[in-house]
C-alpha cells in the first residue's frame, strides 16, 4: 500500500458502476423490493427533483399505490424474468441479480413518494402502519439505504445508527447493514461459495499489483528512460529487445479509459494524464487474475481514494470479469489507516488476504500472505528509504520468478489444501452439522513448513542487554516459518545468522560445517515461501548493515 492513492483533485476514468459483492446479497434485496418493500432509489434521480416542481398531487399518488399494488408487483415479475431470458447466454447469476436491481429503482423511487406522503400526513396512522408493515417485522431493523429500512420501508429515525452498523457504500451508495444482518449474509455467501470449490481473496493495489508515481515526482533521467520505454519494444526473459507479448501489453483500453485520456505503453507502463502519474503493473499480473479466478472471488482493497482505486481496476480488470464491482477505498473502510474485513461481505473463515503491508491488518494477520513490495519508480523506493529503483536499473520483474509468480503457487497450495481438509471433514461429519474449515489455520501451517528442521542461533543481531531474544521480530519470524531457535551453540543447531564473520558463533559455525548466513535469508524466507540457498546469503567479512533486499528475480529491460 501506498499514499499514492490519495490523488484526489483530479477525476477518474469512468469505471464500471458499483455493484453487490454477493448473489445472495442482490437477491435478498430484490426479494425486499418484489414483496412491497418501499424501497428507493439515489436522491440524485429525478424522482427526487424539487417537491413543488416535479411532484404530482400527493393523495393521487396514494390513491394509485393503494389501486395497483398488487397489479404492478405482477408485472414487474414478468419483466424482470423476461429480462432473465433475454439476458447474454453465459451471463452470471451476479450479472442478472445486478440487472434486475437497477430495473427496479425506477418503481422503488415511486414507492418510496408514497411512503414520503404518508408520514407527512401523520394524522393517518392506519395508513403508516400498513405501510410500513408489508415487508416484516422492525425493530431491529436489518438495514437502511438512502434513509430507508430495506425491510418494512421506514424512514431512519434521527437518533438510529444501527447498533454496531457497518456501512457498505462500494455496494450501493448510502447501504448500511446491521452487524447480524451482515452475518447471516456472510454465513449464506459461504455455502454457496464453498459449493463452487472457491475462496475469497482480498487484493492490495499498490506495491502489490502495481506501482505508481506522480509526475512532479520523476527525476529528470528517470523521465528519459520512462519515455524510451513507454515507446519502445519491451523485453523478454532473456533480457533481449523482443516484441511485446499479450501479457505485457495488457489488455486493449476500453472506451471509457481511451475517454479519460489514459495511454497504454509496452510491459504494462501507462500514462494517465487525468491522476497526472505514471502506473506501471506488476509483471504476470494478468495471467495470475485470471488463474486465481478459478479458485477465488476477488475484491480490490486499498487506502488510496475510490477514484484512484476505480481508476486501478480498470487497467487490471477492464471488462470486469474478475472484480465485479468490488473495490473498496479508503472511504469505505470503517477505520482509519487500518483494513478490516467488517467491509467485505464474505466469511473470514474463508477469506486470504494478498497485501504488501502487514501493519494495516491488525485484526487479520493469520488471512494474509505478505508480499514483498513492488518498486519500481523512484519515488516509491524513497518513500521507504530505499537507494534504488527497478526502473533507475533499467531492470523489471520476472514474470516467471516474480512476486505474483510467487503468489501465485502460494494460493494453489492454499486452496488445495483448505478443500482437502473440507473433503476429509465433511466425509467424517455425515449426518452432523456443517462442516467448518479455516484459512487462518491452513495459511499459517503452510508457513510453518518452510524453515522447518532448521535449528538457528543469532549471533551480535539484538540489541546488547536485551532480556527476551524471544520477543525480538526476527526471532518470531523465524519460529513462524517453522524453525526452532535458541540462545546458544551446541551439536543441534544447523544455522548462525550474523552480520559478520567475526564473532564466535560465527567461527563456530565455519569450524563446524554449520551454514553461516545473513539475516535476509530469513527475510527471503518469508517473501518466498521456501527455504533459500544458504550459499546466496553470505556474510561478509566486516559487520554490515542489515537492510531488507529484493528476493525477486529481476531482467534487464533493452529499449
Amino acid at each position: 500500500m501506498s499514499s499514492i492513492g490519495s490523488v484526489p483533485a483530479s477525476p477518474s476514468p469512468s469505471a464500471s458502476p458499483s455493484s453487490s459483492a454477493s448473489d445472495d446479497f442482490a437477491a435478498l434485496v430484490e426479494e425486499e423490493i418484489l414483496a412491497g418493500s418501499p424501497f428507493h432509489s439515489s436522491p440524485d434521480s429525478d424522482l427526487f427533483n424539487e417537491k413543488e416542481a416535479q411532484r404530482v398531487d400527493e393523495d393521487e399518488i396514494i390513491d394509485h399505490e393503494n389501486e395497483d399494488d398488487d397489479g404492478f408487483e405482477d408485472k414487474e415479475n414478468e419483466s424482470l424474468e423476461n429480462e432473465s431470458t433475454d439476458s447474454e447466454p453465459g451471463a452470471s447469476d451476479f450479472e442478472l441479480q445486478r440487472k434486475r436491481l437497477r430495473s427496479s429503482e425506477v418503481v422503488l423511487g415511486k414507492r418510496q413518494r408514497g411512503v414520503d406522503d404518508l408520514q407527512f400526513n401523520s394524522d393517518n396512522d392506519d395508513k403508516i402502519e400498513a405501510s410500513v408493515g408489508r415487508g416484516g417485522s422492525c425493530p431491529p431493523h436489518p438495514g437502511f439505504m438512502w434513509g430507508v429500512c430495506i425491510r418494512c420501508g421506514v424512514m431512519k429515525p434521527s437518533d438510529d445508527s444501527i447498533e454496531n452498523g457497518v456501512a457498505l457504500r462500494y455496494i450501493h451508495e448510502e447501504l448500511e447493514l446491521s452487524r447480524k444482518e451482515a452475518a447471516r449474509l456472510r454465513q449464506d455467501e459461504l455455502k454457496q461459495i464453498l459449493s463452487k470449490r472457491k475462496l475469497y481473496l482480498i487484493l492490495d493495489l499498490d506495491h502489490t499489483l502495481l506501482n505508481s508515481s506522480r509526475f512532479q515526482e520523476v527525476p529528470p533521467e528517470e523521465q528519459t528512460f520512462l519515455t524510451a520505454f513507454f515507446q519502445g519494444a519491451g523485453s523478454g526473459e532473456d533480457g533481449k529487445s523482443t516484441k511485446a507479448s499479450e501479457e505485457n501489453t495488457g489488455p486493449d483500453l476500453t472506451t471509457a479509459e481511451q475517454n479519460s485520456g489514459v495511454q497504454a505503453g509496452r510491459e504494462g507502463l501507462y500514462m494517465l494524464p487525468s491522476f497526472h502519474m505514471w502506473t506501471k503493473l506488476r509483471p504476470f499480473v494478468h495471467r495470475f487474475l485470471e488463474q486465481a479466478s478459478n479458485m477465488f472471488e476477488m475484491y480490490v482493497y486499498t487506502m488510496g481514494e475510490r477514484a484512484y482505486a476505480l481508476a486501478m481496476a480498470q487497467l487490471l480488470d477492464p471488462s470486469g470479469r474478475y472484480f465485479k464491482g468490488r473495490v473498496i477505498s479508503k472511504a469505505d473502510s470503517t477505520h482509519r489507516n487500518i483494513k478490516d474485513l467488517d467491509v467485505v461481505l464474505s466469511a473470514e473463515s474463508a477469506v486470504v488476504i494478498l497485501d504488501d503491508t502487514e501493519g494495516v491488518w491488525p485484526r487479520h494477520r493469520d488471512n494474509l500472505i505478505v508480499m514483498e513490495r513492488y518498486h519500481f519508480f523512484t519515488s516509491s523506493c524513497r518513500h521507504f528509504g530505499l537507494e534504488s529503483s527497478l526502473s533507475r536499473e533499467h531492470k523489471d520483474e520476472s514474470e516467471s520468478e516474480g512476486g505474483l509468480a510467487t503468489a501465485l503457487k502460494v494460493l494453489h497450495s492454499v486452496h488445495e489444501t483448505f478443500f482437502h481438509d473440507f473433503d476429509q471433514v465433511r466425509e467424517d461429519c455425515i449426518g452432523s452439522s456443517d462442516p467448518v474449515k479455516d484459512v487462518r489455520q491452513v495459511i499459517p501451517s503452510l508457513r510453518a513448513k518452510i524453515l522447518m528442521g532448521c535449528r538457528i542461533v543469532f549471533s551480535r543481531i539484538f540489541p546488547v542487554g536485551l532480556a527476551n531474544p524471544e520477543s525480538h521480530p526476527l526471532w518470531q519470524l523465524a519460529e513462524a516459518l517453522g524453525a526452532q531457535c535458541v540462545a546458544s551453540i551446541d551439536d543441534s543447531v544447523t544455522h548462525v545468522v550474523a552480520l559478520d564473520r567475526g564473532t564466535d558463533k560465527a567461527r563456530w559455525a565455519k569450524q563446524n560445517g554449520r551454514f553461516l548466513v545473513h539475516p535476509s535469508w530469513i527475510d527471503a524466507a518469508y517473501y518466498r515461501w521456501c527455504c533459500p540457498h544458504e550459499e546466496d546469503f553470505p556474510v561478509a567479512d566486516v559487520q554490515t548493515k542489515y537492510m531488507k533486499l529484493s528476493f525477486s528475480k529481476t531482467v534487464d529491460i533493452c529499449l
